[in-house]
């Protein structure tokens, strides 16, 4: 199973594997910060594809965040930094959708 990099630190995606009934869940999650999606999945590719899109979705994000900043610290918006942050903050909750 392919699965990419954390989004938040870099680190290895992993899928862990739940005996929970009669049939498994699987849940994937951060090997090193714990960053993990709430949902559990009944197969191990419906979890993987969910972490690999997550980690798009937020990397566009923090991508566009931190462009906002840049365009506020070299003068040429007149963006507070803040926002930049704001901005990221109202968006993340479309990463557990």
């Amino acid at each position: 199973m392919n699965l990419q990099e954390c989004p938040f630190c870099g680190s290895d995606g992993e899928i862990i594997k739940t005996e929970e009934g009669y049939k498994p869940w699987y849940q994937p999650k951060c090997s090193r910060c714990d960053c993990i999606i709430d949902n559990g999945f009944r197969t191990e590719e419906g979890a993987a594809k969910e972490w690999n899109d997550r980690r798009s979705k937020a990397l566009e994000w923090l991508k566009k965040a931190g462009q906002m900043a840049q365009q506020q610290a070299n003068g040429g918006d007149d963006i507070p930094l803040h926002s930049a942050w704001q901005w990221l903050a109202n968006n993340i909750k479309e990463l557990e959708a």
